[in-house]
C-alpha cells in the first residue's frame, strides 16, 4: 500500500488562517499605538495643531492623571520612555519641566532649539509641585548612574513657576548629529 503526504487545504479554512493572522497582528498593531490619556487640564496645550511638530506627547497611557499616580509610578513611566526615547544611540539630552513647550523649545535666549532636535512631553500635572521633584529625582538618578551626556547641573534648579498645566519633559540631541556627543560649554 502506497502512503501519499498530501495536503488538502480547505479554503474557509485558509481564510480563517489569514484573517485570524491579521488580526492578531492587528491588536498588536493598536496596542502600540495607543493614544497618551491627555488631562482635560492638558487639552487646550497638547491638543492635535498647537504643538510644534518638534514635540511629541509620551504622557502616561491608561486614563491616569499625574494627580491620581504615585511617585514610582510616575517614575517608573518616566524612565521607560526615557530608555525607550534614547535607544541605542548615546546622544546629548537635557530634564526640565514648563507650562508653555513651543516657547520653551523656540525661545530665541533660552530655547532647547538650538541644542535638541526632540522635546518629550512625559508627565502633565496642574501645579508644578507634582513635576519638580520627579525632574529633581530624575536628574539625580542619571546622574548617580554617570550618564555623562545628561547636561543637567543641578537638580536644585529653579525655573519659573507661572502657568499651568506643568509638563516634566525630555529633549534630546539628533542621534545622527556629530556633536549630539559633545557637551556643551558653559555659557
Amino acid at each position: 500500500m502506497r502512503h501519499h503526504l498530501t495536503h488538502s487545504f480547505s479554503l474557509p479554512f485558509l481564510w480563517r488562517g489569514i484573517l485570524g493572522g491579521l488580526l492578531c497582528l492587528l491588536c498588536g498593531i493598536m496596542r502600540v499605538a495607543q493614544t497618551s490619556y491627555i488631562p482635560p487640564y492638558a487639552e487646550n496645550v497638547v491638543r492635535p495643531g498647537k504643538l510644534l511638530p518638534q514635540i511629541h506627547v509620551r504622557l502616561p497611557q491608561q486614563a491616569q492623571d499625574a494627580s491620581n499616580m504615585t511617585h514610582r509610578a510616575m517614575m517608573d513611566h518616566c524612565i521607560a520612555k526615557i530608555q525607550s526615547i534614547k535607544g541605542r544611540y548615546p546622544r546629548r539630552w537635557y530634564i526640565g519641566e514648563t507650562a508653555d513647550p513651543n516657547f520653551r523649545l523656540l525661545n530665541p535666549v533660552f530655547g532647547h532649539a538650538r541644542n535638541y532636535s526632540d522635546m518629550f512631553l512625559l508627565i502633565a500635572a496642574v501645579l508644578s509641585d507634582v513635576t519638580r521633584p520627579i525632574e529633581k529625582t530624575l536628574i539625580e538618578l542619571y546622574q548617580s548612574r554617570n550618564d555623562f551626556l545628561l547636561i543637567n547641573e543641578d537638580p536644585n534648579a529653579e525655573g519659573s513657576r507661572s502657568g499651568s498645566p506643568f509638563f516634566l519633559y525630555v529633549c534630546f540631541a539628533e542621534a545622527n548629529a556629530m556633536g549630539s556627543l559633545l557637551r556643551r560649554a558653559r555659557s
